[in-house]
């Protein structure tokens, strides 16, 4: 049987957290150079939404439990070092075939650029808070509100859609927009399963969304509209191969804690 408050609260998260990511994004306008770290303010809007919504809401069915979803354990470790290899592989295997057969795709594939950062250890330290800031709402509350009333697949590709949609990206137009949404349903199904296996702690995540952003600041930043969809389909692959390959956990719930 569905949670009805539930509902409510994943309504009032999307709601929120595309209200408060549209006054960050203002913020911009007055720290310019922050953008030169990497720093993007939109990025911590998830995570304040997660604390708006706990003192609104913390007893009509809003939790979220910071020892159980950062909690680090053996498995979490192994997990993250796994999620850490299938982001060099699949991402730097990628850049590099664009390094090889880019001018063929396209003129505008410019992979394996210079980090351009005054700071690269600030520009990673601003990166990681950015993805913390990210996965407490978007998998540290979203995932399993989702995951209360779905099997853990449904979960993902909701979240998935939800947060593609968020990142806002017209760069390329419309359909940018669309492939954008691909790109985040087809990483959402990888994190999702990689959380799951890790009890539930978003540190596997973090870890992995940390890695992608690398590789999309330092070798895939300029990607053509083309490469992006393909790297979206190869994304989309190995997360059906993933389904397949375990069921069991696709198709569980999730006890809220």
């Amino acid at each position: 049987m569905r949670d009805k408050t539930n509902d409510y609260n994943i309504l009032l998260y999307t709601l929120i957290v595309f209200a408060l990511s549209g006054l960050l994004l203002l913020l911009h306008f007055i720290f310019e150079p922050v953008a030169d770290y990497w720093v993007v303010f939109p990025q911590f809007a998830p995570v304040l939404t997660v604390i708006l919504l706990l003192v609104a809401r913390k007893r009509k069915g809003v939790t979220f439990n910071v020892k159980h979803r950062l909690h680090i354990n053996k498995k979490v470790l192994i997990y993250s070092i796994c999620a850490t290899l299938f982001v060099f592989v699949v991402f730097g295997g990628f850049g590099f075939a664009l390094s090889v057969f880019g001018k063929s795709f396209s003129q505008w594939d410019i992979p394996f650029l210079k980090w351009n950062t005054p700071s690269l250890s600030i520009g990673f330290i601003c990166v990681l808070a950015g993805c913390i800031g990210e996965e407490i709402g978007w998998r540290g509350f979203l995932l399993p509100a989702f995951n209360r009333n779905y099997p853990l697949i449904i979960s993902s590709l909701f979240t998935g859609v939800l947060w593609g949609a968020w990142h806002l990206d017209f760069g390329d137009g419309v359909l940018g927009f669309f492939v954008t949404i691909l790109f985040s349903v087809s990483l959402s199904i990888i994190m999702s399963w990689f959380q799951l296996k890790s009890d539930g702690s978003i540190i596997t995540a973090i870890v992995l969304h940390f890695f992608v952003n690398f590789f999309a600041r330092s070798t895939l930043f300029d990607m053509s509209l083309f490469s992006h969809f393909s790297l979206s389909l190869l994304l989309g692959v190995c997360g059906v191969i993933l389904f397949f390959a375990d069921r069991k956990t696709f198709m569980s719930k999730e006890n809220a804690t």
